[in-house]
């Protein structure tokens, strides 16, 4: 075993333990895989079940395998890892796949931000932390924060008075002196009016008059006149008997079978009435009145046809005239008729077979409504409605009063009160003078605010300074700590995105087309704070990367970290292939809607999600299975990608290196979608419920990806520590997250050289030249600087425990063979 490693800094030398250490195969501790049954996903290999491995022979005797498969010494035999399928993962130890149980943080409570909150930097350490954070309270005029609050104090302004007026807060009123005289009491005489018809004493002769004088509305005569009062003429057979009625303007007919309506005298109408014979009624007699003239009216039963159905009209004639005029009708047995003369009319009858035997009722005058004054004495009644009145003119009268007169101008009042008000200099203009107070007064006015004692009440004012006073349970409050909601919370710095989340990752050794070794990458992780819930996300690995020889297999770190990334991010296109398999999406024209609602995505045609999820929505048209539309997605996504990324992908889930549960299935899940896509597996592995789990525990916590990528590498002891800086912060208060920045490499190899080399080279500087904490340098080193880096001064013990781990039977000519082989491919001799 080894204690301790010294390697001599000759070029060759170098070259080889950096050929080793990028290319060697790995043999690490693997603790958790995949699905049902190990399989082998890579040919020619057939899965051992004695020795846990996928096993094929050699290529030749040289011990070269085939791709992806490392030469065992023990078995002489090329191995690989076999995968499991869906959410389990592969147990080395029992050789078993065992079901993976996602964890969900480290056991920390949760937090949530209030919707309004405020913080307090109690301790001034220019740091917020969740102790020092509180819900704001929610009053009428908006939020106030608990911590610090004082109650507010009352707010005046000087109220305003007219010209030649001052305030006085006692009375609330502006008030200006003025000279008050005396007042004497005097019998003095004076004049008033008497109405001679009542008695009655009036101050001036307008209210006499008035009052001496009676008006009245005149009453209308009701009288009734009726030629039934005197002969009641017949007519017809068996008798008839007939009359008419003048009452207030109105005129009607009666028979001794019925009475009619009434119908104005200056209007138009009919009054008719039934004659009655045995028992039958008999001839229908009327009157017809039309503007001042009057008709008789005749509705006659037809003897011999048995219906009524003659009406006969007679010729109209002058209501009031002096002339004798006379309008007839026939009946079944005499003539009807109306005789009006000296405004006086009548109605009768004569015998049908002789004209000379008539027989009247008696003469009525046509009298319209008339009136009558209700005054006794009244005159005429006149106008419309009538009236009429009655009394006559007032006359002078002298009398005698105790009056009172005021010393300033001589004026007499009635009573020592109307005096005492009165008798005054004067007021300057908008006021008027009190006589209790002896002031001229006038109304105060505020410009703004409600007028108190104390002046303009304009509301409250905070004595700590311009912070905003709230009513607080009845009372007026105010605190210098302000609220504020998420999206206020201001963003100090940009948080700094890995450089390996990409395969086109943008090193600075990169860039230059030179080669570098060891090259590393700048990464963050979030410390407790408002984004993470105040979750430690720097604590958020669940296990660690050992390494074998010094590498995880994989060329470089942008190839392993990206890898990471990718297979998650895979994993979240899975999700959204969800809900394209629940139908929860829309395609139109150039975009991807992916669910409802405000939590709808939206991709647009060109981006590799979009190329993803459109084969599977395709597939779901198709009528495809949940598992083919998720799996579909996530392999097509892989495949955008790239192929350095997809084999990056493939050697992680191979070689077992992630013992971070949650990762290494994120991993083999895109692995295993990667090769169904490619037609190198079987059919759906589970994709729909293994990407629909893994989701929930890498996106809905609060750290996100990096963090635990991050963590997990710093944890391995990959990552050097740069620095903590802050990405957010809040006005006023303080930071509210911190970052923690570092230069992470592909093995905990290159990470202890870069720590004890770069202190050698003048090119890095005294201080290891890692740059600050915000901008990192992780560049790799030069070859020339590498060739000077003396091995001598670098403690390698740190690292020898990784390599004693896991080191198997001969593994000294192990690591000799794959070297020399991989060097002898790359043209070394």
């Amino acid at each position: 075993m080894f204690n301790k490693i010294h390697i001599k800094t000759t070029g060759l030398l170098v070259l080889f333990i950096y050929a080793v250490i990028n290319i060697a195969s790995p043999f690490i501790e693997v603790r958790k895989a995949y699905a049902d049954a190990p399989v082998c996903v890579y040919p020619p290999g057939a899965y051992d079940p004695s020795s846990g491995y996928c096993v094929t022979n050699p290529l030749d005797e040289k011990h070269s395998c085939p791709q992806y498969y490392t030469f065992n010494y023990e078995t002489n035999k090329c191995v690989l890892m076999p995968v499991c399928s869906g959410m389990y993962i592969y147990n080395k130890n029992t050789k078993q796949c065992d079901p993976i149980e996602a964890t969900a943080g480290d056991g920390e409570s949760s937090w949530t931000m209030p919707a309004n909150a405020c913080a307090v930097d109690s301790n001034g350490d220019g740091e917020v932390q969740q102790n020092e954070i509180f819900a704001c309270t929610q009053t009428p005029q908006g939020y106030i924060c608990p911590q610090g609050q004082t109650e507010c104090i009352e707010q005046f302004s000087q109220p305003n008075c007219p010209a030649g007026y001052t305030y006085n807060g006692q009375t609330q009123k502006c008030e200006a002196d003025t000279t008050i005289g005396a007042c004497s009491s005097q019998n003095v005489p004076y004049t008033n009016y008497q109405c001679p018809r009542t008695g009655q004493i009036y101050a001036d002769a307008t209210t006499c008059n008035n009052n001496c004088f009676q008006t009245a509305s005149c009453n209308a005569d009701t009288t009734m006149y009726s030629s039934c009062s005197s002969d009641f003429w017949t007519w017809g057979e068996g008798g008839y008997t007939g009359c008419i009625d003048i009452q207030a303007g109105q005129i009607r007919i009666r028979t001794s079978y019925e009475t009619r309506t009434w119908v104005p005298l200056n209007g138009s109408g009919l009054s008719a009435a039934w004659g009655r014979s045995g028992g039958h009624p008999r001839d229908e007699i009327g009157i017809q009145v039309q503007n001042g003239y009057i008709a008789a009216w005749t509705h006659y039963y037809n003897k011999s046809g048995g219906v009524y159905n003659y009406y006969y009209t007679g010729d109209f004639i002058p209501l009031q005239s002096g002339n004798l005029y006379q309008s007839n009708v026939q009946t079944s047995y005499s003539i009807f008729l109306i005789q009006t003369q000296n405004n006086n009319i009548r109605i009768g009858a004569c015998d049908y077979w002789d004209s000379e035997d008539c027989g009247f009722g008696a003469w009525i005058p046509v009298v319209s409504i008339s009136y009558y004054c209700p005054l006794p004495g009244g005159s005429s009644c006149s106008g419309n409605p009538p009236t009429c009145s009655v009394g006559q003119s007032c006359t002078t009268h002298t009398s005698y009063a105790n009056k009172y007169q005021c010393s300033l101008n001589g004026t007499f009042y009635d009573t020592q009160a109307q005096c005492t008000t009165s008798c005054y200099s004067g007021c300057p203009a908008g006021g008027s003078f009190n006589s209790q107070t002896g002031k001229c007064e006038a109304p105060a006015t505020c410009p703004s605010g409600t007028l108190q004692a104390n002046g303009c009440f304009t509301g409250y004012g905070c004595p700590l300074g311009n912070y905003q006073c709230m009513n607080v349970n009845s009372k007026w409050m105010c605190s210098p700590n302000q609220c504020f909601t998420e999206s206020q919370i201001e963003n100090d710095d940009p948080d700094m995105i890995a450089s390996t989340y990409d395969s086109a990752a943008s090193n600075e050794d990169m860039c230059t087309g030179e080669w570098s070794i060891f090259s590393g990458s700048k990464m963050r992780c979030q410390k407790s704070g408002i984004k993470t819930g105040f979750h430690n996300c720097c604590d958020e690995s669940q296990g660690k990367i050992y390494d074998s020889v010094g590498s995880t297999g994989i060329s470089a770190i942008t190839d392993a970290v990206g890898a990471i990334y990718a297979a998650t991010e895979a994993v979240k296109i899975g999700s959204y292939a969800l809900d394209i398999a629940a139908g929860n999406y829309l395609l139109e024209g150039g975009n991807l809607a992916i669910g409802n609602g405000l939590s709808r995505v939206v991709f647009s045609e060109g981006s590799k999600e979009f190329a993803a999820l459109s084969k599977a929505a395709e597939l779901k048209q198709a009528g495809a299975s949940a598992d083919e539309v998720v799996g579909t997605a996530m392999g097509t996504y892989i495949e955008k990608m790239g192929p350095q990324i997809a084999a990056a992908i493939a050697q992680l889930a191979i070689s077992q290196v992630i013992s971070d549960p949650v990762i290494a299935s994120a991993v083999n899940l895109a692995f295993s979608a990667s090769l169904w896509i490619a037609g190198s597996a079987g059919g759906p592995v589970g994709f729909a419920l293994s990407a629909a789990t893994l989701a929930a525990n890498l996106f809905m916590a609060s750290c996100d990806k990096q963090d635990v990528i991050t963590s997990t590498m710093a944890d391995s002891g990959m990552c050097h520590y740069v620095g903590t800086y802050c990405t957010k912060k809040i006005k006023f208060v303080g930071c509210v997250q911190k970052v923690k920045s570092y230069c992470c490499f592909n093995s905990k190899l290159a990470r202890i050289v870069h720590e004890q080399g770069r202190p050698q080279l003048a090119s890095f500087g005294p201080d290891g030249g890692w740059g600050s904490e915000k901008h990192p340098n992780c560049r790799g080193f030069k070859p020339e600087e590498f060739q000077a880096l003396n091995f001598d001064n670098i403690d390698l013990s740190e690292y020898t425990q990784d390599i004693e781990r896991n080191m198997r039977k001969n593994i000294e000519s192990s690591l000799q063979n794959t070297a020399t082989q991989s060097l002898q491919n790359r043209g070394v001799k």
